[in-house]
């Protein structure tokens, strides 16, 4: 009988409800076994990552950097993902971009300071979701 991989994740998310579902969908996997946490803003998502260490962030790059902030930006969340990436004991955590932006340049950028998936929310089905973040998982546990 194989034993389930344990996973550690992180969803840096604003939205409740999408957290919610997606922490849903993860419980019926039953390839992995999930243990979830989240933030709601960057800097609550940055200091989990270094308490938690988690095995991959899910990231929404427009998020306020804390919580009732007014004006989240896409530049915070590119922050986000170069911090994580110029620590040398967070490097290689991967990061999964999830959002809403669908722009080239966005995509690039990300890529650029490491992220290692880039997902846009309104065209990623779960299964999408899913096999995304196996891939990622799979390439980590090897």
């Amino acid at each position: 009988m194989n034993e389930t991989k344990k996973v550690k994740i992180l969803f840096v998310e604003d939205e409740n409800l999408l957290r919610s579902l997606f922490s849903d969908m993860l419980g019926l996997d039953t390839e992995f076994q999930y243990e979830i946490s989240s933030a709601a803003n960057l800097t609550d998502g940055l200091k989990t990552v270094e308490s938690n260490r988690p095995d991959v962030v899910i990231l929404d790059l427009i998020l306020p950097l804390e919580d009732g902030e007014a004006a989240p930006s896409q530049e915070k969340g590119m922050t986000f993902i170069e911090t994580v990436k110029a620590n040398p004991s967070l490097k290689d955590i991967p990061i999964i971009v999830f959002s809403n932006l669908d722009d080239p340049e966005t995509k690039k950028r990300a890529f650029n300071l490491g992220a290692e998936s880039y997902l846009v929310k309104s065209e990623s089905l779960p299964q999408t979701f899913l096999t995304a973040l196996k891939n990622t998982l799979k390439k980590s546990f090897i």
